[in-house]
């Protein structure tokens, strides 16, 4: 088996290469890669089909301090690449990508986790609309009227300028 050529992987020992079947090698991965099954020391084997396991370091994925939200990894601080997280965003804030998902890859989070702040004139509606009376006619600072209508339900309109 040849000598197997990995960016992110270091051998236990100085081996010499190429080795026969049968043979082994010990590696681990560099600082912020991971092996496919998290342990730090991986033993591979010479065989007829190459090294087995198959030499190979993830990239990891930390879950850090979000911005207007939060991750929602439980216990989990650290991902493999190729799994996938959720995140939540704080009241106010929606999450820039429809699912709130993010997958861990070679190049850190995919796509990166963003919360975005909600329209002031949604915010305003919201706390409006839930503050209103029987009233049946309210002008809104952002373009947006508020009418109470006679089925008690309330409702809003959009229109350009006040």
């Amino acid at each position: 088996c040849p000598f197997a050529v990995h960016e992110s992987l270091e051998y236990y020992k100085n081996y010499y290469f190429p080795m026969s079947f049968g043979q082994h090698a010990d590696y681990h991965c560099i600082h912020g890669y991971t092996t496919p099954s998290g342990e730090y020391w991986v033993r591979m084997v010479c065989s007829e089909r190459g090294w087995y396991p198959e030499p190979k370091c993830l990239k990891q994925c930390h879950v850090r301090q979000l911005e207007n939200g939060y991750f929602s990894y439980g216990r989990k601080n650290v991902y493999k690449e190729g799994e996938r997280v959720k995140y939540v965003c704080s009241d106010d804030y929606y999450a820039e990508h429809k699912d709130g998902q993010v997958t861990c890859t070679k190049d850190d989070w995919s796509p990166p986790p963003r919360c975005i702040r909600k329209s002031k004139c949604a915010r305003i509606l919201l706390r409006f609309l839930a503050k209103t009376d029987k009233s049946s006619f309210y002008p809104l600072t952002c373009g947006m009227v508020c009418m109470t209508m006679s089925d008690g339900v309330s409702r809003y309109l959009s229109f350009a300028g006040l």
